[in-house]
């Protein structure tokens, strides 16, 4: 009875440690160190640093978190960067690892997606992305994502794609053009163009899309008004997912094409608003040239969509992040340049530390540490965390929150009208601030023009009909009022008198009856010509 005593007490002790041990996490980042690119580490660095700090501060002894980063600065290019990754990562494997901690890799599209996301998978750690990815980050089939341990925190394409389709829906557009630019450093506009066509292939039935797709290999002014003049016959909304230079060029080509009347809609899409010559801004969007005004139309009837910044509830960590870019980079952050966190990649790098430390806390480690049971338990979920609510869906992706911008006629700019978010996942739009669309009647176009886009169907083509009807009546009037007076010249006599041009009744009679006697087959012969040379077929 004595002996239990102290045995009992020893086990709950021993209970107590197990239960609150320290949870060890590594996350290893595989990132460009500074090509350019939104996802380099010296802009995504800091995020991560200070969001492992935080956790480390928030969970004290439960979870510890630790960022590993994989890179050579020397390396600018994603074939440089992509070549020496899967040996690093599969060289850690073996040498630093231990079975009960948690580890997690930060990938990019500069690497061999599928090939990295296979690779952590045989380890059983989690796979996260900073920036939107495919189908192809989970693997070639879409059963994938159910067996990877993977999680896109920076967004998908097709997630991107599908609040594009609902604005397409709420106005009941259904025929559309995409026109996109492909960019080798920044596939976002060519996988966003193939996630609107998988997406539309997979619409239901009471969303009937119609769409085309065409590819800008080569920019000119010819060339973009080809694509216009092509688009204009079958579409009425133009999708244009390009950098923001070329989407302008494209806008300015609206007049020359006979689609700046307002009847038709042009929508550009953007990753983020950035001022270089890889992203673009809604600034350039802006109208204040006389020269704009043939095309004002056009800019009046434009939807433009793009990641929505953070605001101003995060501008304390934008400042930590700045501060700590200049101490680890030696990397300013001047005036004009947008925010750490107005940047989808630095908000989605700082965004998945604390959601991995939560499951981590949560899960039963005891052997060893599963990235599988981590990453399911972070699907279909919507987290508390320090920068906001923070949702991953069903199917293991955080997906973005975006604005839609429409012109304001009075400044002649770009406002903001609407946004989406994805705790709701649905559009909420701004009642004070609705698009001044340039129709006549005000109202948004409908999907197909009265006239079709052919311009002769329905009634137009019944008055096309009825207007080809009436050229054989307007010839014969021609004709009689011609031999009429022809007639009346001759039956008077070879002396000319006085008002010889007017036609009496007697006489046009008269005129009729010898037309009909002499004349029928010539007639007919005349009235048939006149159908071919106009391009119609008669029907009698």
């Amino acid at each position: 009875m004595f002996l239990l005593c102290p045995l009992r007490g020893i086990f709950v002790a021993a209970l107590f440690t197990l239960t609150h041990s320290t949870k060890n996490v590594v996350i290893l980042v595989s990132l460009p160190f500074n090509s350019g690119l939104p996802i380099d580490i010296v802009l995504n660095g800091p995020a991560f640093d200070l969001a492992s700090e935080m956790v480390n501060r928030k969970y004290g002894d439960h979870v510890r978190v630790k960022m590993e980063y994989f890179y050579n600065a020397s390396h600018r290019t994603c074939d440089e960067v992509a070549a020496p990754m899967a040996d690093r990562i599969a060289q850690y494997y073996y040498r630093n690892t231990t079975p009960t901690t948690c580890y997690a890799v930060v990938s990019t599209n500069c690497n061999d997606v599928t090939g990295i996301t296979s690779l952590v998978k045989s380890y059983d750690w989690v796979t996260f992305s900073n920036v939107y990815v495919t189908n192809l980050f989970w693997g070639p089939s879409l059963q994938d994502r159910k067996s990877m341990p993977a999680v896109a925190m920076g967004a998908t394409h097709l997630g991107y794609t599908r609040a594009v389709l609902d604005v397409l829906v709420r106005y009941g557009w259904y025929h559309f053009t995409v026109l996109v630019e492909p960019q080798g450093a920044l596939p976002f506009y060519r996988d966003t163009a193939a996630a609107l066509l998988q997406n539309v292939r997979s619409a239901p039935a009471d969303q009937p899309f119609a769409m085309q797709l065409f590819t800008i290999e080569k920019l000119s002014d010819a060339i973009i008004l080809r694509l216009l003049q092509t688009a204009k016959q079958t579409s009425r909304v133009l999708i244009i997912s390009a950098i923001g230079a070329t989407a302008r060029s494209i806008m300015n080509m609206a007049d020359a094409a006979g689609i700046a009347t307002g009847e038709y809609i042009f929508m550009v899409l953007q990753s983020s608003q950035k001022d270089n010559r890889m992203f673009g801004t809604i600034k350039q969007f802006s109208v204040s040239s006389p020269a704009d005004d043939a095309n004002l139309k056009a800019f009046r009837a434009l939807l433009y969509i793009v990641y929505r910044k953070a605001g101003h509830e995060l501008a304390d960590l934008n400042a930590e992040i700045v501060k700590r870019t200049k101490q680890s980079y030696n990397f300013t952050y001047d005036a004009a340049m947008d925010q750490p966190m107005d940047s989808f990649s630095s908000k989605s790098s700082y965004n998945m530390v604390e959601p991995l430390a939560i499951v981590v806390n949560e899960s039963h480690i005891a052997d060893r540490c599963s990235g599988m049971e981590l990453a399911n338990r972070m699907a279909n979920r919507t987290f508390d965390i320090s920068t906001g609510k923070l949702r991953i869906t069903a199917d293991k992706a955080h997906e973005n929150d975006l604005n839609i911008f429409g012109f304001n006629y009075s400044t002649k700019q770009l406002q903001e009208i609407g946004k989406f978010e994805w705790t709701t996942n649905l559009w909420t739009w701004d009642a004070d601030r609705a698009v001044a669309w340039p129709t006549e009647d005000h109202k948004p176009p409908p999907d197909i023009p009265p006239c079709g886009f052919s311009g002769i169907d329905g009634q137009c083509g019944t008055r096309i009909k009825v207007t080809a009807s009436a050229i054989p009546v307007a010839i014969i009037f021609i004709l009689l009022f011609g031999l009429a007076l022809f007639s009346r010249w001759y039956v008077i006599g070879s002396r000319p008198i006085e008002n010889w041009w007017r036609i009496d009744e007697h006489l046009l009679s008269q005129a009729v009856m010898h037309l009909q006697r002499k004349s029928s087959r010539a007639l007919s012969h005349v009235i048939s010509s006149t159908y071919s040379n106009i391009g119609y077929t008669r029907h009698d």
